[in-house]
């Protein structure tokens, strides 16, 4: 009988054997086993943790990332795992090997790698296009340049269909950005405008003295400009003569003579050939 109101010992013998957790039923205690959740009882070395890479994949980009997920197991402790890679930000392109690495509680790890192959089919994309151009003549001219950027990196190559000379009016440049595996991607959005107003050039050069010839020539960079004299066209790099004559105007005296000239008389200070381009822009040189 026991009295809870007193103090004192109680003391008891048990006999029979201790029985100590063994969870993989291996015959070894997990206290002892190396490896409590894998029945090894010759305690045999057991690989921990354990990792499958992914299958390997093929991208269409360097930067892309869809490599898929590791399996990776804590065989002896079943414990939580911290699985990395080592996979770069951006691919180079063919093949990469990745490596896939499992550590457990403990810091034991197991590694497993993966090829990521890549196949650049993706064009680089345009960050800037140069500015507009404004032009006041048929003349060649600095696009400056556009910039791009390239999934696989490296820069890449520019090119446009702009003509050695702009016409009058707007041109539309497209520009054409082109990688290192041959991926391009164009842009428009650059526009040449000439508006022109710039003169032609226009000479009456004597060639024959006495005689009074003269070779009339002219030259527009935007096209053709037409020679007159008085109310009479002149062909560009035709010889012809002129007198000069008391008369006021310009009068073609003959059609055609025995020096294959055609000859005019002009009053004074009238010999003045006249050359007018396609825009309206006159120049004028004096025949003497």
């Amino acid at each position: 009988m026991f009295d809870d109101d007193e103090s004192g010992t109680l003391t008891t013998t048990i006999s029979g054997p201790i029985v100590f957790p063994d969870s993989d039923g291996d015959g070894v205690p997990n206290r002892t086993d190396n490896c409590p959740l894998y029945p090894n009882p010759d305690q045999s070395p057991v690989a921990t943790p354990v990792i499958s890479a992914p299958p390997g994949v093929t991208l269409a980009s360097c930067t892309a990332h869809t490599i898929g997920a590791p399996t990776a197991t804590d065989i002896c402790d079943g414990g939580p795992l911290t699985v990395t890679n080592n996979a770069p930000a951006v691919f180079s392109v063919g093949s990469n090997l990745v490596t896939w690495t499992a550590t457990d509680a403990k810091s034991r790890t197991a590694s497993a790698t993966e090829t990521v192959t890549v196949v650049d089919t993706t064009p680089p994309v345009f960050t800037s296009i140069p500015q507009d151009v404004q032009l006041n003549n048929c003349v060649a001219t600095n696009l400056g340049l556009p910039t791009a950027t390239d999934d696989c990196a490296g820069t890449p190559a520019f090119t446009n269909n702009a003509p050695a000379i702009f016409p009058v009016g707007p041109t539309h440049v497209t520009w054409t950005a082109t990688d290192a595996s041959g991926n391009h991607t164009t842009d428009s959005s650059q526009t040449v405008t000439v508006v022109d107003t710039t003169p032609p050039s226009v000479s009456c050069t004597l060639v024959q003295s006495p005689g009074n010839a003269f070779r009339v020539t002219s030259a527009d960079a935007c096209g053709l400009a037409p020679i007159k004299l008085g109310a009479y066209t002149i062909a560009n790099g035709e010889i012809i003569a002129i007198e000069e004559s008391g008369q006021s105007g310009v009068r073609l005296v003959n059609t055609v003579t025995n020096d294959g000239l055609r000859h005019f008389k002009a009053g004074k200070g009238q010999a003045v050939v006249t050359a007018t381009d396609g825009s309206g822009n006159i120049a004028t040189a004096v025949c003497r």
